[in-house]
């Protein structure tokens, strides 16, 4: 009994070893797995403080009329995505300002089974001055009107922004003209 005792603390301080060892790679892990994501939700588009920073994200044609807005960014990324919904007026006039239509590829990027059409635009943002930027907008009907889903495709900060550009277009984007 006395040996087995003795078996029992020596492997005390490895067992406690692997627990801190675990506990310390659980405290930590966290940090590594931190996809750095932020989300906002707004009421109306009025809602938005002036010095929010949604809006170096948010194109020019974003509509001002737009409600239950849920944004999420990352900016390590350049990742956006934008859901709001508009009021049957609102949506009519927002549509008109779309002429390219996205692609089953596009709507599948969008990874939303509910969108039922969708364009592509490229767009300025006010804040980030002439540099255009590349935007899926799927769409679909709700209950409470228009429900609008926004993501920016943008190029990787290395290599030929312009070609990756393109690039995207022609997978998301049902172009007439290739």
């Amino acid at each position: 009994m006395d040996s087995h005792i003795r078996k029992t603390f020596s492997l005390l301080p490895i067992l406690l070893i692997i627990i801190v060892f675990i506990g310390l790679l659980a405290l930590f892990s966290g940090r590594f797995w931190d996809s750095g994501e932020v989300s906002k939700t707004y009421a109306t588009y009025s809602d938005i403080p002036n010095d929010d920073g949604i809006h170096t994200w948010l194109p020019d044609f974003f509509p001002t009329q737009a409600k239950d807005i849920g944004a999420s960014t990352i900016v390590e990324h350049d990742y956006l995505q934008v859901t709001f919904r508009l009021e049957k007026n609102a949506a009519s006039e927002f549509d008109k300002t779309f002429t390219v239509q996205m692609s089953d590829a596009g709507i599948k990027f969008l990874q939303n089974e509910w969108i039922t059409q969708g364009w592509c635009k490229l767009a300025k943002v006010p804040e980030e001055g002439d540099d255009e930027h590349f935007y899926l907008i799927g769409k679909a009907t709700g209950k409470a009107g228009y429900i609008y889903v926004l993501t920016l495709i943008s190029p990787s900060r290395y290599g030929d922004s312009d070609k990756e550009t393109r690039e995207n277009m022609a997978r998301y984007c049902a172009l007439q003209n290739r």
